[in-house]
């Protein structure tokens, strides 16, 4: 059992962030997404499971981000050219799909209730190593 927890202790918060960086530079989306939890759920107090099942554009959100990023590379290249680039698949699919993939949309939506009601993300200035 404790596999599982270390399976989904890197995926959730890489997925996590990669949809707070697509919120910030969609600006639009960021804001939508945040009317939809001040309705849901207000600008204070507890947010609650059934609150977080009625998100459904944060939902989309965070499912289209997972869709074009997903954080576990599950094709080898040699099979990535024959998928269907629009496949939505970052639990996997069928009978042995992750068992996390609720708990980890659920901490997500969370997460991102409580960072957009407190915050608004821009993106910052590209960074250049050297």
């Amino acid at each position: 059992a404790f596999m599982f927890v270390l399976a989904g202790f890197e995926t959730t918060p890489a997925a996590l962030h990669l949809t707070i960086y697509m919120l910030a530079i969609h600006e639009s989306f960021q804001k939508r997404c945040r009317e939809e939890i001040e309705l849901v759920c207000g600008t204070e107090g507890d947010i609650t499971y059934t609150m977080l099942s009625e998100m459904k554009f944060v939902d989309q959100c965070i499912s289209e981000t997972l869709r074009m990023y997903p954080p576990v590379v599950r094709w080898a290249n040699s099979n990535r050219a024959n998928r269907d680039p629009l496949t939505y698949v970052p639990f996997g699919y069928g009978p042995r799909n992750c068992i996390g993939m609720r708990v980890a949309q659920m901490q997500m939506k969370m997460a991102l209730a409580h960072i957009l009601r407190t915050y608004e993300m821009r993106p910052g200035e590209i960074l250049v190593s050297g």
